[in-house]
């Protein structure tokens, strides 16, 4: 007999409503959340608004736990699955442990596009992923005067937003001609940049920021226009890259992320994938 039913691997939204579907869909399962996160599963809207500037705390923000809703539910925290057999149905866990499985749930999410620049490894800035990233950015801007966001999507103008209302000078940064030249028209993105221009935020379109610059700590970032903007805070949202390493590894097929079917299956019949990571 297999140690669960269902094994979820990650601990964001896309696994944490898997959960719940299985308790509803049977009462008895053995169901086993593996999160690197610190903290049970959680909502991620607030981590760029609300828990950035303070006004709600972790406890706000961890969903109702899954062992509330009855059934044997084992949630391990701050780790992850570093091996997945898919024919043995087996995962072994970073610290040794070996977890037999009847259906598996890959939900491992994404990772930041790290900013390929010389500098940006100093202290002050910061990519928006979870809980943890959003409070190191909220101690930050404590301090912090001005601020530099390079990318100009959801993320970028929410954190931008944010650091306004802490009262803190924003740049917003776009390599493209405008702001959400993926996913608005013209016009839709004209109104977002007014509204957000009327609140105080200053845009550069049409830039690259070239290196990011300072002694241990962030001071400026320069553009490839010949622009300087000093600043103590940096946020960078570029983009993100599915975490395919483990579905890869596994011999699961991966297309920029992992293709699954209609029924979110992958390549393997017992094991499925939903969220940022699934292609």
């Amino acid at each position: 007999m297999p140690d669960c039913d269902f094994l979820l691997i990650g601990g964001g939204v896309a696994a944490y409503n898997a959960g719940k579907r299985m308790r509803k869909l049977n009462a008895d399962a053995r169901i086993v959340l593996v999160s690197a996160d610190s903290l049970p599963p959680y909502s991620l809207p607030p981590l760029s608004k609300e828990f950035l500037r303070g006004e709600q705390s972790e406890s706000d923000i961890v969903y109702p736990p899954l062992d509330a809703m009855g059934g044997p539910t084992d949630v391990v925290l701050s780790s992850t699955v570093s091996e997945l057999d898919a024919e043995r149905r087996e995962a072994v866990l970073d610290d040794g442990r070996r977890i037999s499985f009847g259906k598996a749930l890959l939900a491992t999410g994404a990772s930041p596009i790290l900013l390929p620049v010389p500098g940006a490894e100093l202290q002050g800035v910061f990519y928006l992923r979870s809980a943890s990233d959003a409070l190191a950015m909220a101690a930050a801007a404590a301090s912090s005067h001005q601020a530099v966001v390079i990318g100009a999507g959801f993320i970028g103008l929410e954190v931008a937003a944010s650091l306004r209302k802490l009262g803190i000078e924003v740049t917003v940064i776009e390599a493209e001609a405008r702001i959400w030249p993926r996913f608005a028209d013209a016009n839709v993105a004209e109104v977002v940049r007014s509204r957000s221009a009327a609140e105080g935020v200053q845009f550069l379109t049409g830039e690259r920021v070239v290196s990011v610059n300072g002694e241990g700590r962030v001071k400026s970032v320069s553009t490839s226009g010949g622009l300087q903007i000093d600043c103590d805070l940096v946020c960078v949202g570029i983009g993100i890259r599915p975490n395919t390493g483990l579905a890869s590894a596994a011999g699961l097929e991966t297309a920029n992320g992992i293709v699954v079917d209609e029924m979110m299956r992958t390549s393997a019949p017992d094991i499925f994938a939903a969220g940022d990571v699934i292609s």
